[in-house]
């Protein structure tokens, strides 16, 4: 993620959105590894109004959650 943005640790130490891309993009990929271990599959909605979430775990018998992630 640093590369994609082209950062680094002492560019980006005051830049708050830098730091928070980086824990959602955690966040999703160490959710991603637990949701495969039990044979879930991991979404992102966002729809034309600009409303998100950011997870959505599809159980394999059809149940979901869905949440919204933040770095506070």
């Amino acid at each position: 993620a640093m590369l994609f943005t082209q950062s680094d640790a002492s560019r980006s130490a005051g830049r708050f959105g830098d730091f928070s891309f980086l824990f959602e993009a955690l966040c999703k990929w160490n959710w991603h590894i637990y949701a495969e271990s039990f044979g879930a599959a991991l979404y992102h909605s966002q729809d034309y109004r600009n409303r998100e979430i950011d997870v959505v775990v599809k159980l394999p018998d059809g149940q979901w959650y869905a949440f919204f992630l933040r770095f506070l």
